[in-house]
């Protein structure tokens, strides 16, 4: 009669480590693989965080800079659109690194 295989309690630490252990418990045989598992979890990271940046900075900009800009103008004339997307385009960029210090 055969007998069932008979495995090891896991040897973590943490909850946070039960992926890692069963990326290398299923698939440690195949080379290269856990690497590219590991590039995968950060690629969808550092997307996210990325997205997630992008975001504040159109927000910040649309809701609050634009509207402030128009309230401040009121009496002024209109500045040229070729002008305001460059200056948008610059603050955009500086929001966006104030921010990612921030957060």
């Amino acid at each position: 009669m055969l007998e069932p295989l008979r495995r090891q309690p896991p040897n973590y630490t943490s909850p946070d480590q039960i992926l890692i252990y069963f990326i290398s418990q299923e698939f440690g045989n195949l080379p290269g693989y856990q690497g590219l598992f590991i590039a995968c979890l950060f690629a969808g990271s550092l997307s996210t965080v990325s997205s997630g940046l992008n975001g504040l900075t159109a927000v910040t900009l649309v809701d609050i800079i634009r509207p402030f800009r128009k309230w401040r103008r009121k009496d002024q004339d209109k500045a040229d659109s070729q002008s305001r997307e460059e200056s948008d385009t610059r603050l955009s960029k500086i929001l966006s690194k104030c921010q990612r210090v921030l957060t």
